[in-house]
């Protein structure tokens, strides 16, 4: 009885063949495409029984609330408290967690009509930009690692610049953007 050749040339007109098989052979793509993703289905499957099994052995931790202070603000902009000092009163009041709402950029200016561009003021408060983006970011840094126990959460407040055009007595009053 003669042993079946496993490299046998089978003729399929329509797939596409890569040469110089394992003998030499034309080895069919379609068949070791096939044997591919039946390996690849198999480890994927293989992985997730073990993740499965490795996950179902540690016990799921019931949700607990984090309690948290919104829309605080520091030194930084035009809060009272350093983040520090935020940081030590929240441990104190039993806060997890501290969102920070900095102000962007508090910039007002007033114009008397019509020498708007010569007879007028600029009022620059504590902001974001006044301080530095980089450096806020690495004060919020620095006081997480001073307070591990607070999660500090960085954000800023944006206000739009809005200002008038025009004139009440001309009927061209525009709010610009």
């Amino acid at each position: 009885m003669a042993i079946p050749n496993p490299c046998r040339r089978v003729s399929y007109p329509r797939l596409r063949r890569l040469s110089n098989g394992p003998c030499g052979c034309s080895i069919n793509s379609s068949r070791w495409g096939l044997r591919a993703y039946t390996f690849l289905i198999c480890a994927v499957l293989a992985l997730g029984v073990v993740a499965h099994t490795v996950c179902a052995e540690e016990p799921v931790a019931e949700p607990s609330p984090l309690v948290a202070s919104f829309h605080v603000h520091s030194t930084v902009s035009t809060g009272s408290l350093t983040m520090g000092q935020l940081a030590e009163r929240a441990e104190q009041l039993g806060l997890d967690a501290i969102v920070l709402s900095e102000n962007f950029i508090l910039q007002y200016e007033y114009g008397l009509w019509p020498l708007r561009e010569v007879v007028r003021a600029k009022v620059n408060l504590p902001s974001v930009v006044r301080h530095g983006i980089d450096r806020f970011l690495n004060d919020v840094k620095e006081t997480q690692i001073q307070y591990p126990g607070i999660v500090l959460v960085p954000g800023v407040e944006v206000a739009s610049h809005a200002f008038w055009t025009g004139s009440l007595l001309t009927g061209d009053l525009t709010l610009n953007d």
